[in-house]
């Protein structure tokens, strides 16, 4: 008798349990953890491409373009430049280091707010940086009091604009990445 009734309650948990081991929210979770990193990693190596591609362009502009820049202002360009396709590589190497599958919950939180820290002060420092040298160039003699002294102060605002939103986009996959998708962590 005890038996025909564990039978029967094991016949109607074991749809229930079934439902249940396919329903885990561990795999989607992972499986979206990584698509997360996939696609910030996927942003920053085009970001690392579109700055490879740009810097020598602007440093050798004197030998192609109809502006003639300074040549100190184009050699402080060109070592910020440097130094920013530096800082991009380092940070593509830090988020390529997570590994979602291997890692525990604490270790991908850790790695992920190094990142975000790392991502933080990077874009703070150069943005900084490269709006001063922007805002050099408008006082130098061939822009000053010059309409290309107006082309460059429209270039600033709109590169701020557009560097701003890529920003945000991409500490929004860092906050997912880490599983704090609404978190305000420094």
């Amino acid at each position: 008798m005890e038996l025909e009734d564990l039978k029967k309650t094991w016949k109607s948990v074991e749809p229930h349990i079934e439902k249940a081991s396919t329903g885990t929210s561990d795999i989607p979770d992972l499986e979206s953890k990584t698509d997360y990193k996939t696609r910030l990693l996927r942003r920053c190596i085009i970001s690392l491409t579109i700055s490879v591609v740009s810097f020598p362009l602007v440093v050798t502009s004197r030998l192609w373009a109809p502006m003639l820049f300074p040549i100190s202002w184009l050699v402080s360009f060109g070592i910020v430049g440097i130094i920013a396709i530096m800082a991009e590589i380092y940070l593509i190497n830090m988020i390529r280091k997570v590994s979602i599958s291997e890692f525990s919950i604490s270790e991908i939180m850790k790695a992920t707010l190094k990142i975000k820290k790392y991502y933080k002060n990077i874009e703070l420092i150069f943005s900084v940086v490269f709006a001063i040298l922007m805002g050099w160039l408008v006082f130098l003699p061939p822009f000053l009091g010059n309409w290309r002294m107006v082309l460059v102060v429209i270039a600033i605002v709109i590169t701020s604009i557009i560097e701003l939103r890529l920003y945000n986009k991409n500490i929004t996959l860092i906050n997912r990445l880490s599983g704090s998708e609404y978190s305000d962590i420094n």
